[in-house]
């Protein structure tokens, strides 16, 4: 098929349109092909880059990206597998966990968290991960449990279920392991009502404050926030943001204590985006 200069800006302004984006998401730039499956963002200390991976059936990759979504900085990562990469989260040292916790089919018994050094300070082009190995408490074979949402505090990293049985669907399941190597059995440590629209509400990512102070879940449509949660006994209530544009929004973290990056998967005409969105103060 040939392409004339006609064409390609007829399909450029088609797939602009197809999109209508509220001007309360400021969009920074459209991503690169390679990060079309784009699935988690974060930033550590160090860096002015914001990090992130893409999901199943693509390379075992950590990507670096400045601002305007130019990839910067690349590692292959030694020791993992990308068998269903969902979110990245740092800590306060800027090691990286990359959460291998996607289960769609629900068949995967073993579960895992790769940990890795603080890329700002990385050289060459591969980076060599530590393995977390985790199943859920009470785990049966082929137990529905899909989980895309990954946080570090104080030492443990926090997983956030996506899908459960139909019965707990409001619910979203809160489980903890440690933040070092190692085979865990996860915790249990919280469920959730997050918000009272089932459909639209199965968290894809997540993140938490630079002071530690407020948690973040992304929907494909909505941002829902919590204060001072982890590491308490107390259920949450969350303050439940509708960004009113919905796409497969698979990316989210704080670029400061007040303002949101958010991503999305490019599909079907739509998303392949990196967005800007200030919190309401």
């Amino acid at each position: 098929m040939k392409w004339t200069i006609t064409s390609i800006l007829i399909w450029v302004l088609s797939f602009n349109c197809s999109q209508t984006i509220p001007d309360h998401l400021e969009v920074l730039t459209w991503l690169p092909e390679e990060m079309r499956e784009n699935s988690g963002l974060e930033t550590v200390p160090g860096s002015d880059l914001i990090w992130s991976i893409n999901d199943s059936g693509n390379k075992d990759h950590l990507y670096g990206l400045d601002i305007q979504g130019k990839i910067v900085k690349e590692f292959n990562i030694k020791g993992a597998v990308n068998e269903d990469w969902e979110d990245i989260a740092a800590d306060e040292k800027g090691n990286v966990y990359i959460a291998d916790i996607g289960n769609n089919s629900y068949k995967r018994d073993e579960l895992f968290i790769y940990k890795l050094p603080n890329p700002a300070s990385a050289t060459g082009d591969d980076m060599e991960a530590e393995e977390i190995e985790f199943r859920y408490p009470g785990h049966k074979k082929n137990q529905p449990i899909n989980a895309e949402a990954l946080v570090y505090h104080k030492g443990r990293l926090y997983i956030f279920s996506k899908d459960e049985n139909e019965e707990e669907e409001e619910l979203v399941k809160v489980y903890s392991v440690p933040a070092a190597s190692g085979k865990y059995t996860a915790k249990l440590v919280a469920e959730i009502p997050a918000c009272d629209d089932n459909d639209n509400c199965r968290v894809t990512a997540a993140d938490i404050s630079p002071d530690g102070k407020t948690l973040a879940l992304l929907t494909y449509d909505k941002v829902l926030l919590a204060a001072n949660f982890l590491g308490t006994d107390e259920v949450p209530k969350f303050k439940v943001i509708d960004l009113e544009h919905r796409t497969q929004k698979e990316g989210l973290c704080f670029y400061d204590h007040h303002t949101l990056l958010l991503s999305d998967e490019r599909s079907h005409g739509e998303g392949g985006v990196l967005y800007r969105f200030e919190l309401p103060r």
